[in-house]
């Protein structure tokens, strides 16, 4: 006997859903024209999608208006959320700062984090405070903020040396032979980037060097409102690297700015990077596109994140707070 097949009725389910959708409108007192509407739709997976984000929007919007939330606390709801909730705009639509959450933990791929540093990770992501007070730095002498934001860019050369690796050995893994700070400009000793390609046709006919930044929304943080906005930031950080383009196209080089963003976003030439690296490791590899871009951000994002809170691990060490 063959077993039956379940029908599912999809405007049954829309229809049922339909209280849900009213009581949720009502709730948040949402005029007319930002309300849900199920009305029309009929393909059951673009309606999750288009319920989830509506869903998102209006929470963060919410959350955004809330008085009780200060504008530094706003500003990193803001960061924190998925682009495709809050910007029509973004460098990369699909992009989610918490991916790095799920990696797979391995210390064979260098996938591990110390129990201090995922747990101050995590406090970080969701803002709360590490001091009761303002501390100096022992570096710079200026004052440390409760949350530690300012060590982010006060000691950046172990973070920045980590996240060079990742896309060297991500390349090298794609067959895409890179080359790790090749001096090679005729007029002078100075490299061009941090990752040197000598072919990579997927994005330029000239060889490639990709320079990697990494910037602190929280830090250049004005109340004014002066740098609140993270796609801003990160245009203005490769905006920064125009004079290293203009010298290396001289030079028979494309120079590509790779950005990203504390809170874990990428600037539109380092998604573009991605891609493309994730395009040549699925090529080798013989796994899905969709697998090598998702596994090259989480990585890219764990080893931030990591070097992040070891940073900040070290600190609050010196302070007496955490064990040695």
């Amino acid at each position: 006997m063959q077993p039956e097949i379940l029908k599912i009725d999809k405007q049954e389910i829309l229809d049922q859903l339909q209280p849900t959708i009213d009581s949720f409108n009502s709730e948040f007192d949402l005029p007319n024209e930002k309300r849900i509407n199920l009305q029309g739709l009929t393909n059951m997976k673009k309606t999750q999608k288009y319920l989830s984000e509506i869903v998102d929007k209006v929470v963060l919007d919410n959350l955004l208006s809330d008085s009780r939330f200060s504008v530094l606390d706003r500003y990193h709801l803001r960061a924190l959320a998925d682009f495709s909730v809050h910007s029509s705009d973004s460098a990369d639509q699909n992009q989610v700062t918490g991916c790095w959450l799920n990696i797979l933990p391995s210390s064979d791929l260098d996938q591990l984090m110390e129990s201090d540093e995922f747990k101050i990770s995590c406090q970080s992501r969701l803002g709360l405070d590490f001091l009761n007070q303002q501390v100096k730095c022992s570096k710079c002498r200026e004052m440390v903020d409760v949350k530690l934001h300012h060590l982010s860019p006060c000691d950046k050369s172990t973070r920045h040396h980590a996240l060079q690796k990742v896309i060297f050995n991500f390349s090298r893994d794609a067959g895409l032979n890179p080359s790790w700070e090749v001096k090679c400009f005729d007029d002078s000793k100075h490299r061009p980037g941090d990752v040197y390609f000598p072919h990579f046709p997927a994005i330029s006919d000239k060889k490639v060097a990709i320079d990697l930044t990494i910037i602190s929304g929280h830090s250049n943080f004005k109340s004014s409102g002066v740098r609140q906005n993270t796609i801003k930031n990160l245009e203005d950080a490769d905006a920064e690297k125009n004079k290293i383009r203009e010298k290396c196209l001289k030079n028979g080089i494309d120079f590509f700015p790779f950005a990203m963003d504390t809170t874990g976003h990428f600037s539109k030439p380092a998604s573009k990077l991605i891609t493309a690296i994730a395009n040549a490791y699925s090529g080798k590899k013989g796994v899905s596109f969709s697998t090598a871009k998702d596994l090259l951000k989480k990585k890219l994002l764990f080893t931030l994140a990591k070097f992040e809170a070891r940073h900040s691990a070290d600190f609050l060490r010196s302070l007496g707070f955490l064990g040695g």
